[in-house]
């Protein structure tokens, strides 16, 4: 079904007789129109999976998606853990199955003024992946992708295992 390569186009997916009725409507209308390779849409052993969307996402009382292991996320993101929550969303350790790397995806509170200020904190990160002229972007966390998905708005970072107010705890920096 899947040659060797590991993706396959919506619309070669949506051919697979074995899948057709295992869709929903609207992972239908998105893999028929999407552009990008699908990545991830099932497990190493075949089993297939899926973000668990049926017409309308679980949210909480505060309107933070609830993602589940092994969630699907733009059919390129495994949702594994959940690494914490803060003012603005929720965080997921996530593999990128495009790139094969362990990533924290933060997902932004599904409101219009978190919307708004996840916006300004994408175009702040688009400032720190500037060149600088010494070089130097050590010390910068670098946003490695911003994208909206099912009306959620997504950040991906690398995973670094813990977040700085974890960090500075630990290490009793006076924050």
């Amino acid at each position: 079904m899947f040659s060797n390569k590991d993706y396959i186009y919506g619309s070669d997916l949506l051919q697979e007789k074995e899948l057709q009725n295992r869709f929903t409507d609207e992972e239908l209308v998105e893999l028929k129109d999407r552009q990008e390779p699908v990545y991830y849409y099932y497990h190493k052993n075949k089993n297939f999976t899926s973000f668990k969307y049926q017409q309308k996402s679980t949210y909480t009382s505060d309107n933070r998606i609830e993602l589940l292991v092994d969630d699907a996320i733009d059919y390129r993101y495994q949702v594994h853990s959940r690494l914490g929550k803060g003012a603005f969303g929720n965080v997921y350790r996530c593999s990128d199955h495009k790139r094969d790397l362990d990533v924290a995806v933060k997902v932004v509170r599904n409101e219009r003024r978190f919307h708004k200020q996840a916006k300004i904190e994408c175009d702040i990160h688009d400032l720190f992946n500037q060149p600088w002229d010494d070089g130097n972007r050590e010390y910068v966390i670098n946003m490695l992708k911003a994208f909206q998905f099912r009306d959620d708005i997504y950040m991906i970072f690398p995973n670094f295992g813990v977040d700085l107010y974890h960090y500075y705890k630990k290490n009793d920096i006076p924050i």
